[in-house]
């Protein structure tokens, strides 16, 4: 198979890149993931940021769940109020109906993820956490322990950005939770986000 830039979807225009192959891509994908080093130092921090999370969500589930459905609720609603907007012929276009449905979609999934994670075991989730943080020493190792379904999840909170090319990947940022993660013995500057991250991944359907 192969990939394309989305923007060929609204405006061809603005991306005249070739396909990308997509094993190929995959490929590059594993080996970037490969140097992207997990330290004993930054499973530990982790793992300490995740306790602590599912402590406090653990302490106040009934407030909230309802929060996060109230939220859901509204993220659905403002969809449905631009897809009217989009097809009776007002003032939006097709690539800015595109782009802010699929940034309210990507909340939506983001909040779902947090229901199921609120419903959940806590003692469940960081057993999952402690069994991928204990073999884990890159984030391919975390990659390649997930399912297929949660594999995107992983990939869309550890990387900003990433640019493919006709040959592969041409370049990426790192979300920054995970920043850290390019330089050798370096702190993960925010624990916090990392573990929530994980947890999020975990969450996905």
């Amino acid at each position: 198979g192969y990939y394309r830039c989305s923007r060929q979807s609204y405006k061809k225009e603005r991306c005249t890149a070739r396909f990308c192959n997509a094993a190929k891509a995959h490929s590059d994908l594993l080996n970037v993931c490969s140097t992207l080093q997990l330290t004993r130092a930054h499973a530990a921090a982790i793992r300490k940021a995740a306790k602590a999370q599912l402590t406090a969500q653990a302490a106040e589930p009934m407030e909230r769940l309802e929060g996060l459905r109230v939220r859901d609720a509204e993220l659905h609603r403002s969809e449905m109020e631009l897809t009217e907007a989009f097809t009776g012929g007002t003032r939006v276009s097709a690539a800015d109906y595109g782009a802010r449905v699929e940034e309210l979609r990507a909340q939506r999934a983001t909040i779902a993820n947090a229901i199921r994670g609120a419903q959940a075991n806590p003692s469940d989730v960081l057993k999952e956490v402690d069994q991928i943080l204990d073999l884990a020493t890159s984030i391919r190792d975390i990659y390649e322990s997930l399912s297929d379904r949660k594999r995107p999840e992983l990939l869309r909170v550890v990387f900003k950005t990433m640019v493919l090319g006709p040959d592969g990947i041409m370049g990426f940022s790192l979300s920054p939770a995970f920043e850290a993660l390019r330089s050798k013995g370096s702190k993960l500057a925010n624990p916090a986000a990392s573990a929530e991250a994980l947890l999020t991944t975990t969450r996905a359907a």
